[in-house]
Order: structure tokens, then sequence, then C-alpha cells
């Protein structure tokens, strides 16, 4: 399912009864994508104690949006036993959570208990009208867990199960190419791997022709332009570990030859990065620096091909501790000098709530002073999203120096 279908699913609850201000905030935000803001909105919905299932749900959805599943498991699970609704929705998210956090035996439980659900409303998988893709993309994930476990056998029959339901249902050819897994099941190869290409984007995010459609949440925007300048055996830097997401995903682009260097000033920030990278197996790529990132040359010696900022507040942590103007743009003046020719600087502001608007303004103001013969600077914005969406901001070095 595409994401912003998933996203959809899980709020229209809150859309169509009478929600107090507070959830009515939390919603608006989390379409918008300002998913920082929508949890500190979700959160005073859930203190206010009205409506609790579904400010939980919303927590849940802004957690996950930001990629910190371990907090969306905890909310959606909340939400249940809040008296929400059980639905093929909030177990997907529950077994796709449980995925991300490699708790397959947890994630398997969600799946089935999800697909459950529709067999027991009388749903049929020859049926094509009832064949949603939520349950599709249930089904789909059922067949990764069943490979993560080792369960090679069950992950075969589940294929052939898939592939000879969707031969049936009246669908066109095209489509029916777009649904069907791999002809022939090929084991121990993974129908997807529960990373960038999850079994979520790699057989859902496809428009009805089958077609890759790209993710346009701000991570996935930034982390598809930071692609292009990194190769195995680089030196990166995410200079705001937060929950890891970034250092993760730069130690599987750098490789087993590469090197990243992750910055923090919470403690919490710093034990999350790192447990998450333990629990992936990449703990050697990494190392975790419980410092402030306006210090990063004292720990980092060579060029970096990549560096990555997230400015504001630790999803799930405290809210009063956040990026500083002062020492943001400490911070990207010291990567800046160790940016190699061609590296990228990705900078995901976000503003507005408890962030306020100083440290944006004043990172936009600095980056527009940059020499444009060293560097290529490009701000993006979500120009018809209300509520102060996030800015994805990237900085290029083209030239080692002005004379180059």
């Amino acid at each position: 399912m595409k994401r912003a279908t998933l996203l959809a699913l899980a709020v229209s609850a809150c859309l169509l009864t009478g929600c107090t201000n507070a959830l009515k905030d939390g919603t608006g935000y989390l379409e918008d994508g300002n998913y920082k803001e929508a949890v500190t909105a979700f959160q005073k919905a859930v203190d206010e104690g009205k409506k609790t299932a579904e400010a939980y749900r919303g927590l849940g959805m802004a957690y996950y949006e930001q990629e910190d599943y371990a907090s969306a498991k905890d909310a959606f699970e909340k939400a249940l036993a809040a008296g929400g609704e059980k639905n093929q929705v909030i177990y997907n998210l529950l077994g796709i959570c449980g995925m991300k956090l490699n708790d397959y035996n947890y994630a398997l439980e969600q799946f089935n208990q999800g697909i459950s659900l529709s067999q027991n409303s009388g749903t049929s998988m020859e049926n094509a009208e009832s064949f949603s893709e939520v349950l599709q993309e249930m089904r789909f994930n059922q067949i990764v867990c069943y490979e993560k476990l080792g369960d090679w056998e069950n992950a075969k029959t589940r294929s052939q199960n898939i592939s000879r339901s969707i031969r049936t249902m009246q669908m066109p050819r095209e489509k029916q190419n777009f649904w069907r897994p791999d002809k022939e099941y090929k084991g121990r190869r993974g129908y997807a791997d529960c990373g960038e290409d999850s079994a979520v984007s790699v057989l859902y995010s496809g428009d009805e022709k089958g077609e890759r459609m790209p993710g346009y949440q701000i991570t996935e925007y930034c982390h598809r332009m930071i692609r292009e300048h990194i190769k195995e055996g680089d030196c990166c830097v995410d200079a705001t570990a937060g929950n890891g997401n970034d250092t993760e995903f730069l130690c599987r682009l750098t490789g087993a030859d590469g090197k990243v260097y992750a910055f923090d000033i919470q403690k919490a920030a710093v034990e999350h990065t790192r447990k998450r990278l333990e629990e992936a197996g990449l703990s050697e790529r990494a190392k975790v620096i419980l410092d402030g990132h306006e210090h990063m040359e004292n720990y980092v010696r060579e060029t970096v091909s990549a560096i990555t900022f997230n400015f504001g507040y630790l999803p799930g942590g405290d809210h009063q501790i956040a990026t500083q103007a002062d020492t943001s743009i400490q911070a990207i003046e010291a990567g800046l000098r160790l940016l190699k020719k061609g590296g990228i600087m990705s900078l995901c502001i976000y503003s507005g709530g408890d962030s306020g608007f100083a440290e944006k303004e004043a990172l936009l103001s600095y980056l527009e002073t940059l020499d444009s013969r060293t560097f290529l600077v490009i701000v993006s914005t979500y120009y018809n999203r209300q509520n102060h969406p996030p800015i994805p901001a990237f900085v290029i070095r083209i030239k080692e120096e002005r004379g180059e």
C-alpha cells in the first residue's frame, strides 16, 4: 500500500467523528507532514483523556512517519487497549513496527490477527473486490516474516497461494503482473528486506501499471538525494543521531569498508542508535558519540561524502531539548569544512510549535550566504501544505576552494 493511503486510512476515523481541538490539530499536522508537531498535539489529546483511542492511534501514526517504530508500536497497542477499533490497518501497522524492530514473531502474530479479521468477516482471497491493499500487504509481509524466521516451507506455501489467488481474480493483466510476487519462489532470498526496500515499499509503492513510485515524505526524499553521492567505503556523518534512522541508512550505503560518525547530545538518543545498529548487525560500521554536532571535527579526521541533519527535538524525547540556531550553524560550518568535492549535506528543517521559527529563519539566512562558486544550495518546500511543513535543504560542494 502506498504510504499516503495508509496514512489516510489511519486518521479517517478522527475526521468522521467529533474530534477535540487537539485531535483536529494533530490530524492536520499529520496530513501536512509536520510529524513532530503532530506528536505534541496528539499527546495533548491523550492527556485530556477524551477520545483516547483515536489520540493514541494518531500518536502512533506520527511516530510511525518519523520511523520511531518502538514508540509507534507502544501507541498503537495503547489505542487497542483503550477500546480502539480492531481492524486490518492497525494490525498491519503493528506488524510493520515489529518487522522494523526485528521482532518477526511479534510481527507475524499481528499480520495473522489482521488476516483473521478479514476471514472472519466473510472476505475471500478469490473475491477481487475484497482483496484490499492492506490485506495484500499483510499477506506479503507474512512471507517476509517466515523467511526471516527461517520457515522456508511456510513462506513457499503462502507465496504459491497468493500467486494462485491473484491469477483467478477478475483484474486487468497489467495489474495482475503488478500484484503477483516473483513467478517462482527462490528461497532464502527474501521478497523484501525490512529496511529501505521493505515489503511495504517493494510491492506497493507503484501505480496501477506496477511502476515504482518515489516517496515524498521528507526522510525518503532526502535519502533519495543522498544515495547519489555515496559509494561503498565512504565516510559519512549523521549530525543528529536521534533514533538512529539516518545512521543505519548511511551504514548500509557505505558498506563494511565504510565509516559513519553519529552525534547527539542526549544519552537516550545515543542509546537508541547503538541498540538499533546492534540489532541490524551494523555496530562495527559506526561510531556513536555523545557530544554536540558542532564538535564533529574533534572526531572526524577525513573528508566525508554525506552529512545528515534533522533540526528540532528527539521524537519521543524531551521537547525542551532541541537544536539551537547558534550551535546548528556552527555544526553546518564544521560539516562544510569536512565535506569533499561532490559530497552532499542534507538538512531537514522543522519549525513551529515547540521548535518555534527562529532556528529555521537563521538556518535559511545562513545558507543564502554560502559562496555559490563553492557550494550549490537547494531548498525545497511542500508548497501547498499547511501547518508549517518541514523544509528539506541540500548543500553540495562543487569546488574544493575558490581558486580551483
